[in-house]
């Protein structure tokens, strides 16, 4: 979503850590419960509240489903709380490209063959160091920059392919600058 900064995941998982204690303890609980009603009934007593017990482990019945179902929802949290933070991660990198290209004056088409040879993990000014070494190859080699214009029309499975070669060779022009 557009609201995946990373104050809006911090919020999202404040939001749900009280739900998921809530979870923990009431699991907590009913272990604490089938133990001792698996210990009575070991000792021959008879607990109070007797329920069919799974005599390989010692679990009633109820609660092997209720801990399934449990774990199932940590994992469904879990996995949109690891989307929202990748969202994040991805929009905050986008966001140090542009600002980076932008001092650099490298855009559109090229911009988006360049940005195939950057990793995530760069800082700003290894963006800006790396775009401007880039658009320097590129204007060395005849490349005009920000430039929209086709001087040859080219179907759409053509202009794909020719992409895809410059992108290969951005990316061994890159791969020499390190």
């Amino acid at each position: 979503p557009e609201d995946a900064t990373d104050e809006a995941i911090a919020e999202r998982v404040k939001s749900v850590e009280p739900m998921l204690k809530s979870f923990q303890s009431n699991v907590d609980k009913r272990v604490s419960e089938a133990k001792k009603a698996a210990e009575e009934a070991a000792k021959g007593g008879k607990s109070q509240d007797e329920k069919p017990v799974d005599n390989a482990n010692g679990e009633p019945e109820w609660f092997k489903v209720y801990r399934e179902n449990s774990e199932q929802e940590k994992r469904e949290l879990q996995d949109k709380i690891d989307r929202l933070v990748g969202e994040s991660n991805q929009k905050s990198f986008d966001e140090k490209v542009a600002v980076a290209a932008k001092k650099v004056g490298l855009k559109g088409d090229l911009l988006v063959l360049a940005k195939a040879s950057l990793s995530p993990d760069m800082d700003a000014t290894a963006l800006e160091n790396k775009l401007g070494a880039i658009k320097k190859i590129l204007m060395e080699s005849g490349a005009k920059l920000g430039s929209e214009e086709r001087s040859v029309t080219m179907t759409k499975t053509e202009e794909d392919a020719a992409r895809a070669e410059a992108a290969e060779w951005v990316k061994k022009q890159a791969e020499k600058l390190q």
